[in-house]
C-alpha cells in the first residue's frame, strides 16, 4: 500500500499502523521508496520497520512510503504526528479504520492507555490520510 503525505508544508512526521485500540503497539512493515531521502523506517519498541519518520527538519511538501500488512491481520488504523514548525504540530492523528473485509481475523492482543484525544488534528488529519481514504476499499483486496 503506497501512502503519501501531502497538502501543505511540513517539517516532520511519524506514522505507525496499529490495531484499533492498541495505542503504542505498532504493526510492521513500512518501507521507503527507492531514492527517497525525506523519510526512513524506525524500530518502535524494538520491532524493525514499524514506523516511518522524517530524516531532516527541512520543509517538505510530500513524503511517500509503503506499508505491507502481515498475514492474519485484522482491522487497522494509521496514527501520525505531523510537525509544521516548532510551535505548530499535531499528535495522535488517527486515520479511519481500514477494515479487513476479505479475511477478517481478530487483531493482535494489546494493552491500551485510553488516550484517544484527537483535539487539534483538524486539517492535518485530512492531509496525512487523504490517500488512505481513497485506498481503504482496496487495502485487503491486494
Amino acid at each position: 500500500l503506497a501512502v503519501t503525505v501531502s497538502g501543505g508544508t511540513f517539517r516532520g512526521l511519524l506514522v505507525q499502523a496499529q490495531s484499533p485500540g492498541c495505542f503504542g503497539f505498532p504493526l510492521p512493515s513500512f518501507s521507503v521508496m527507492s531514492g527517497d531521502t525525506n523519510v526512513s523506517t524506525l524500530a518502535c519498541p524494538g520491532q524493525a520497520n514499524s514506523a516511518i519518520t522524517h530524516t531532516s527538519r527541512s520543509d517538505k511538501t510530500q513524503a511517500t512510503f509503503y506499508w505491507t500488512p502481515g498475514q492474519d491481520l485484522g482491522h487497522i488504523n494509521f496514527r501520525a504526528t505531523v510537525v509544521q514548525n516548532f510551535n505548530t504540530f499535531w499528535v495522535n492523528i488517527t486515520s479511519p479504520e481500514l477494515r479487513n473485509s476479505v479475511n477478517p481475523v481478530p487483531g493482535p492482543s494489546c494493552q491500551t492507555n485510553g488516550n484517544q484525544d484527537n483535539a487539534g488534528a483538524d486539517l492535518k488529519a485530512h492531509i496525512v490520510f487523504s490517500i488512505l481514504s481513497i485506498l481503504s476499499a482496496l487495502f485487503f483486496v491486494l
